[in-house]
């Protein structure tokens, strides 16, 4: 999969230090519960980055097609905490988990996309997410990426 910077966002000297700050700490995780990343770069001074493609459905997709077991619905999160686990003991957090996030491949394999992270040094419990005040995460029409 490749995630490319919009051009409007690539402007922002900040946001692209970021973008490529946090595709040089995905390069450093590697568990079966997050999407290996593979390259990042710039083309044509549009910041990208490139991770494996997972085949499957968004959990989203699984949710829609109606309620799942109680077995089935304990193995995706259990999968997804110990995704999240690997990401936090790296100091990277993860800040648009989300069902469109997480990929559930035929097999039952679970994996997390971090390609919204971010990185600290401080305990997890004493982070306070601020991304959606500069257009970081997706929850609305300004998605900073494209991809």
């Amino acid at each position: 999969a490749v995630k490319i910077m919009r051009a409007q966002a690539a402007e922002d000297p900040d946001l692209r230090r970021r973008f490529l700050r946090e595709a040089r700490a995905m390069s450093g995780l590697s568990h079966p519960n997050i999407v290996q990343f593979l390259e990042a770069g710039e083309e044509e001074a549009l910041p990208y980055l490139v991770t494996e493609f997972v085949e499957g459905d968004t959990l989203r997709t699984r949710m829609w097609r109606g309620p799942m077991s109680a077995g089935d619905a304990v193995r995706i999160a259990v999968q997804i905490a110990e995704g999240l686990m690997a990401a936090h003991t790296a100091g990277i957090i993860h800040r648009d988990l989300k069902p469109e996030n997480i990929m559930v491949m035929s097999s039952g394999q679970v994996t997390a996309s971090m390609q919204a992270c971010w990185i600290t040094q401080e305990p997890i419990w004493a982070i306070r997410p601020v991304c959606s005040a500069i257009g970081m995460n997706t929850s609305g029409p300004m998605k900073p990426f494209v991809g």
